[in-house]
């Protein structure tokens, strides 16, 4: 939101930007956020939940209380299964969306360099998202990266192959940046994509390199974005 309002802002890098800003509709997608949204769904009157729920997202186990909004990810096929009680939560998903749009990131990343705010110049952006990231889904971050046109500056981190390879690596790659000075291939792959953001910003935006390890990423991303989960259990 910031970059696409503040005219001074030439350029930036956004990594992990699938901010979900403590919206009901969008922590449902974390697997650790599930129980705080069920609760927030048993808080109404009535109360939304419906039984039995789901007892994992994604493959990863789930706590308490459970719930099933029988959503369907993009791009997969059309729900016929009747789940008792979903769509009473499909409209207050909906209605949270409707909501909260007007301070939402997808309403201003095209503003960012695709469509700019009277007064501003597009903005140079490295975008970054991580396979698999438990925190910033990845339905999430291309959501954001298919509004802001961004598929050409965006870098993959293939955190599945990087576990494959070195079972010490995080299972949820969010913030991997941070975790440059960690053993393992932990290391080099934070070290790799500090590197290519210093770089990026360090050119004013012009340049963005390939990080090392280069089997670890994908640069820019490649197409179709990946519009599933794919956690890591």
């Amino acid at each position: 939101m910031f970059m696409a309002i503040e005219s001074d802002v030439k350029y930036g890098a956004l990594g992990s930007a699938g901010g979900l800003n403590s919206r009901w509709d969008l922590l449902r997608l974390r697997p650790a956020a599930r129980p705080q949204v069920g609760a927030n769904l048993q808080s109404r009157t009535p109360s939304l939940l419906n039984s039995p729920g789901l007892t994992t997202w994604g493959g990863i186990p789930v706590g308490p209380p459970f719930f099933n909004e029988n959503i369907p990810l993009r791009n997969r096929p059309i729900v016929t299964t009747h789940v008792d009680g979903a769509f009473e939560i499909q409209r207050y998903m909906d209605n949270v969306d409707w909501v909260a749009a007007s301070g939402d990131g997808a309403s201003y990343v095209p503003h960012i360099r695709k469509e700019p705010l009277p007064g501003t110049l597009p903005k140079s952006v490295l975008f970054m998202i991580q396979k698999g990231d438990q925190s910033a889904p990845n339905p999430r971050s291309t959501q954001l990266a298919r509004a802001g046109d961004f598929a050409d500056v965006t870098t993959f981190y293939r955190n599945d192959l990087a576990f494959a390879e070195d079972p010490t690596v995080n299972k949820n790659p969010h913030a991997m940046q941070l975790r440059w000075p960690m053993s393992g291939l932990s290391g080099p792959i934070g070290r790799g994509s500090v590197e290519q953001t210093a770089i990026f910003l360090g050119s004013g935006g012009q340049t963005i390199v390939h990080p090392e390890p280069a089997r670890f990423f994908e640069v820019p991303i490649v197409l179709p974005l990946p519009e599933d989960f794919s956690y890591i259990p």
